[in-house]
């Protein structure tokens, strides 16, 4: 059986092919090409984290091949793990649009190591935060 038109896209995509000469080679508009793309995220082992000072990512948001950050965005600490495995566990969508509790809590650790909180404001965060549930 020979792969769908949708299906070599995607895959040359994954090979690390760039939009336009995926585009190109298809006789297609790179527009076509990213929606495509779009709408078949790659299999990953986790999701992306954005450093502190970084806009926080769309869901299920992928970094695509060749990707790089704003250059007016402060860069990442050292070490810092930009894909993160969050287990298998599915969790609820925030409600009105708002960055669950989970996250807000883990963006507020990531800006007490990051030097960017104390440790006195990151107390009080963490309780005003726990203390919505």
């Amino acid at each position: 059986m020979t792969e769908s038109r949708e299906d070599q896209i995607i895959a040359a995509y994954a090979d690390g092919e760039d939009v336009r000469s995926i585009a190109a080679r298809f006789g297609s508009d790179p527009r076509e090409i990213e929606h495509i793309v779009a709408a078949h995220p790659p299999a990953s082992p986790g999701r992306f984290n954005p450093p502190p000072g970084w806009p926080a990512a769309p869901a299920g948001w992928f970094p695509p091949p060749g990707w790089r950050p704003d250059r007016s965005w402060p860069p990442a600490p050292a070490g810092w793990q930009f894909i993160v495995d969050d287990g298998d566990r599915p969790r609820p969508a925030p409600a009105d649009g708002e960055p669950d509790l989970l996250d807000q809590l883990r963006r507020l650790g990531e800006l007490r190591d990051a030097g960017v909180v104390t440790e006195e404001e990151f107390a009080a965060k963490k309780a005003d935060l726990l203390s919505r549930l």
